[in-house]
């Protein structure tokens, strides 16, 4: 895809055969992209989805900021069917030998829901910051993130390690 561009994709599933019958039923699917616009900006993409069936226990699918979805509480919705979509505009403000600093805008899309309920779209916008720690081991990423969940009318702060996509 050329330089500061590319694309991952996933897919999963995992199962328990037992008494000739397939529980604890996961699916996973997840695609990941970026492109480096310029030096100093990028553009972010991920989406994501489960479903979970045939639990043995009463297992579901959590969704909220530690998900991906910021601007909600945390655990807001939960379901057996779960997706979510990240779009993020990523501009570096300070790029130093210990440190980078950025700034990000975004919208988050996503839902978990049960059987017999729709899962139609929860959505969300927001700002924050970005601290590369280039000289720590693993190079974590330190975020603050300011969202809007637009359906709850609701701000929320969310203080998290790593990017989303």
């Amino acid at each position: 895809m050329g330089t500061g561009r590319y694309v991952f994709a996933s897919v999963r599933f995992s199962g328990r055969l037992s008494g000739g019958e397939l529980w604890q039923r996961v699916g996973s699917a997840e695609a990941v992209a970026h492109w480096q616009i310029r030096s100093r900006h990028a553009f972010a993409f991920r989406a994501s989805g489960e479903i979970v069936s045939k639990m043995e226990d009463r297992t579901q699918l959590l969704l909220g900021p530690e998900q991906g979805l910021r601007g909600y509480a945390f655990r807001r919705f939960d379901g057996m069917k779960r997706y979510v979509v990240n779009v993020e505009g990523r501009t570096t403000l300070m790029d130093r030998r210990a440190f980078t600093a950025g700034a990000v805008r975004f919208v988050d899309v996503g839902r978990a829901w049960a059987s017999g309920e729709k899962g139609r779209p929860a959505w969300a916008a927001g700002l924050g910051g970005r601290l590369g720690l280039s000289r720590v081991y693993g190079a974590p990423v330190l975020r603050i993130d300011l969202g809007y969940g637009f359906e709850d009318e609701t701000w929320l702060l969310f203080v998290g390690l790593g990017q989303y996509s």
